[in-house]
């Protein structure tokens, strides 16, 4: 049997048989054996370095038993030991508006430079550290870091011996000339109670090189004093105002912008109306132009002292100038004085804050309508009302009055002429006669469809006429309780 020959080998070179080509052998005279697979006894040394014993081992065919055998000692040392002297730090760094690239500044960013090189370690056991000092106040840079750099090998450190350690200072300035970016979206809160309400707003904006928390914000509000607070708290009245925020960075730049604020008045008007009002057209147009204002009894509002008033549920094209229009498809759009007088559009007062409407003959009778009140922040609420309207003229040809009609008896059924019937209207109260015939019939005209009228009777005249001496004594009896009257309309007489 034949040995291979000891070997010494670096660190980092492969060692098993195949690797290093190294196998023994034998000879025999009869082909009985065979040259088993070795084993490595290995004796662990210092820093990666070791020796290793490999047995070879010739074995019979069959029983496996071992015949012969031998050692080949292979020794894994540190040939290409690790030298301080060949470590390369990263090279002086300036960043130059570079902060979206660099973030923390870290060794693991290659915009900082990077970790320390070397060539070869071998079976050194290398570790490399880093403190960094930062400097906030520099001449010619937003900041300045100084990386300290230590290089060691464990296996020949001493505390006690500076030479088996290596240090390295790396300055890393910062440069930035990127303003920070204040964000200004549009805020808007709404008041449901009183007409102003408590406002915080948080500043928000963002910086390439400065965190969030160490910006310094600044904000004015309606261009008054210059406040210097991440946080705007006040009370504002409803209406648009213009919060300007001002953001500085730590490296010096500073951005502004303006948010909107919208302090919005949310509650309806209150409103409070007459019920029915009564009109007549005017004789020379068959036409009346109505106010939505006329059915004010008093609406009230939380913010605005003086509410505005129509007849449709949309608010007119512009509330600062007088013009006529209409809805189409739920918008307000322009219309034509044309369209007004035929009934087609309103027509808006601005002085007035009301908005009018034509009625003519097509509209005569008892109307339900609705009345829209409006704040200046353009909340509306309604309230449902009646319109009467009247021809007085008779001149509409579309004009289809009410007839009224009966006749006037007695309690034997005799009819009664020259009673004068009298028609009031309940809603304005006026009331018009008619006497009854010769038959007692009586018959009036001129009264609005839908409408309620109270109708009664009265006669002036000889009050015993047509009294009977029977009547005498039924009275008579009546009083002394020997035989009350029954009949309701003798009693009524009587007591008249």
């Amino acid at each position: 049997m034949i040995c291979p020959g000891d070997l010494t080998l670096d660190c980092e070179s492969a060692y098993t048989p195949e690797a290093l080509n190294s196998f023994a052998s034998f000879t025999a005279g009869c082909p009985i054996y065979n040259l088993a697979l070795p084993k490595d006894s290995i004796v662990e040394l210092s820093c990666g370095e070791k020796t290793i014993f490999r047995k070879w081992s010739v074995k019979e065919n069959g029983t496996n038993k071992e015949v012969v055998s031998c050692t080949q000692k292979i020794y894994i040392r540190n040939l290409t030991p690790f030298d301080l002297e060949k470590v390369v730090f990263p090279d002086n760094v300036t960043l130059t508006n570079q902060c979206n690239e660099a973030k923390d500044y870290g060794p693991s960013n290659p915009a900082t430079g990077g970790y320390p090189k070397w060539t070869n370690a071998g079976c050194s056991q290398v570790a490399v550290s880093y403190t960094d000092q930062i400097f906030e106040v520099v001449d010619d840079a937003c900041f300045k870091i100084i990386r300290n750099w230590t290089v060691i090998d464990w296996c020949t450190f001493d505390l006690n011996i500076p030479a088996t350690r290596k240090s390295h200072s790396q300055v890393i300035k910062v440069i930035d000339t990127d303003k920070p970016q204040p964000i200004c979206s549009t805020a808007t809160f709404d008041v449901t109670d009183g007409c102003s309400r408590n406002v915080r707003i948080r500043g928000v904006g963002s910086d390439t090189c400065t965190p969030l928390e160490e910006l310094e914000f600044y904000y004015s509000l309606n261009g008054g004093p210059t406040v210097k607070d991440s946080v705007f708290n006040s009370t504002l009245n409803v209406g648009f105002h213009q919060l300007t925020w001002t953001v500085a960075d730590k490296c010096g730049n500073i951005s502004s912008c303006t948010q909107i604020v919208n302090v919005r008045d949310v509650k309806k008007p209150t409103p409070y109306c007459i019920t029915e009002i009564a009109t007549v057209l005017m004789p020379s147009t068959l036409s009346v132009a109505v106010w939505a204002k006329d059915y004010d009894r008093g609406a009230t509002d939380n913010c605005t002292s003086k509410p505005c008033f129509t007849f449709g549920p949309n608010a007119p094209v512009a509330l600062n100038r007088s013009h006529y229009y209409k809805m189409v498809n739920g918008v307000s759009i322009e219309a034509t004085q044309t369209e007004y007088l035929r009934g087609e559009a309103e027509f808006w007062d601005h002085l007035q804050c009301t908005s009018a409407i034509i009625y003519d003959c097509e509209d005569l009778g008892l109307k339900d309508i609705q009345i829209y009140v409006w704040d200046e922040a353009g909340n509306s609420d309604y309230c449902s009302v009646r319109i009467k309207l009247q021809d007085n003229t008779g001149n509409c040809g579309l004009s289809r009055p009410a007839i009224a009609t009966g006749d006037i008896r007695g309690l034997n059924g005799s009819a009664m002429e020259a009673v004068d019937v009298i028609f009031t209207d309940d809603l304005s109260g006026e009331s018009i006669s008619k006497p009854s015939a010769s038959d007692g019939k009586y018959r009036a005209d001129h009264f609005i469809n839908e409408a309620a009228y109270t109708i009664h009777g009265e006669k002036e005249g000889d009050y015993l006429n047509g009294v009977s001496t029977l009547d005498l004594v039924m009275i008579q009896r009546h009083i002394l309780g020997l035989q009350p009257l029954t009949n309701n309309m003798l009693l009524r007489r009587r007591r008249q």
